[in-house]
């Protein structure tokens, strides 16, 4: 849903400066396709590469980085990366993959 709304805000902003994308539709399904290749990879190198520790103490999730209590047991992930370095690795695979794969391969379908 945020890749299409991105695509939606890109063809609303277009319009506004008095162009138009060539193909609307096609503009909709890259933002939509990208967004969801970028929350896959998201969500897959979260659970991987960054640790999450629980506390059954406390209640409390911690990850990696974070002060955590010293009770808290590691649930899933390797600590390889935080938070923020899953975020730029997401984001640079996504624009990699986005516009060398999904891209060309969008417009081989759409047309």
């Amino acid at each position: 849903v945020g890749g299409f709304l991105m695509g939606l805000s890109q063809i609303l902003m277009d319009r506004l400066s008095g162009s138009m994308p060539l193909n609307v539709i096609f503009t909709l399904v890259y933002a939509s396709a990208c967004g969801l290749v970028g929350s896959i990879l998201d969500s897959f190198l979260g659970a991987t590469v960054q640790a999450t520790y629980y506390d059954a103490d406390t209640k409390r999730v911690y990850h990696a980085g974070v002060d955590r209590a010293k009770t808290a047991e590691l649930v899933s992930g390797i600590d390889i990366l935080n938070n923020e370095q899953v975020n730029l690795v997401s984001v640079a695979l996504t624009t990699i993959l986005g516009g060398w794969i999904v891209g060309p391969w969008l417009m081989t379908i759409i047309r």
